[in-house]
Parts: structure tokens; sequence; C-alpha cells
């Protein structure tokens, strides 16, 4: 059951589709490229700029592709007025419809591969650092000395499904 609550003055919308999509599939990359080109780069980016920088429909917006070895889902969260959900929905809505149709320029495939490999590098550069914490902690508890954690600062960017 959902409730509205009256009192808020913003709301939160979720578009999903699950695409049928696994990390084995040919497309994938360029599907997490597009991805980035669409809102993986925050203000740099067609929803970004369109939805919030130009027609000023929303507070936030991003998208998500997140593919396992299984199956997917693609989802698309917003926050705006709720006078402006259908606005920005029919705006996001054409921003797909325009990656679908149309090559996207230069500066954004740019824009999304350097996005891409700066995630996995810093990705990988957690892992270690993260095998290394692991390593260091079973020392400590041999010595009995006491454990401390260690945290990846760029985890909260890097940390994408497997």
């Amino acid at each position: 059951m959902n409730v509205p609550d009256t009192s808020s003055v913003q709301d939160e919308v979720r578009l999903a589709e699950a695409p049928g999509l696994t990390r084995s599939d040919p497309d994938y990359y360029a599907l997490q490229l597009g991805n980035h080109i669409l809102s993986g780069a925050f203000c740099g980016t067609r929803q970004y700029h369109d939805l919030r920088e130009e027609a000023g429909f929303v507070y936030t917006v991003e998208s998500e592709l997140d593919v396992g070895k299984t199956r997917s889902i693609f989802e698309i969260d917003y926050a705006c007025d709720p006078q402006t959900v259908v606005k920005a929905r029919e705006l996001l809505l054409n921003d797909l419809r325009q990656m679908q149709a149309a090559p996207v320029t230069d500066s954004e495939l740019q824009q999304a591969m350097t996005l891409a490999i700066t995630r996995m590098l810093l990705g990988k550069s957690c892992a270690v650092r993260a095998r290394i914490s692991t390593r260091d902690t079973a020392a400590d508890d041999s010595s009995g000395a006491q454990k401390q954690a260690h945290t990846c600062p760029s985890e909260e960017l890097t940390n994408e499904s497997t």
C-alpha cells in the first residue's frame, strides 16, 4: 500500500526495466558507456543538462544499468516538484529516444570512456587495498595488535555490481 505524504514538497520517481542483458552480452560495454553518457558523469550528462540545467524540472537525476550473470535492470531515478513529474518524464524519454536514433557526440563518448576507465582503475585500486587490508588484519590478529579499518575514499564512486 502506498500512502502519499501530503506534506511532501518533492516527488521521487523511479522508472525501471529488465532488458534481458547479461555480462556476457556483446552489447554490455557499449550500453554501459551509453549509460555514462545518459547520467554517469553527474553534471556533464544529457539528463542533468536537459532536465536540471535547461528545463529546471528536477533536483536530482541518475540512471543505473545493473547487469549480473543471469539478469539485469536499468533504472532512472529523479526527484522533482509534483507538478513537473510528467514533464520531466517526457523530457527524459525524449533523451532516451535521441540516444537510440542518433550517434552520441565524440566529446560525450570520450567523457564516458574516461569515466569508465577511471572507475575501473579506482575499483582495482580499492580491491588491492582490500586484499592488503585483509592480509594486514590477519597479521594483526596473530600478533595481538589492534585491528584497523581500511577503506577506499573512492568506494562510493566505484561501487558497481559484479
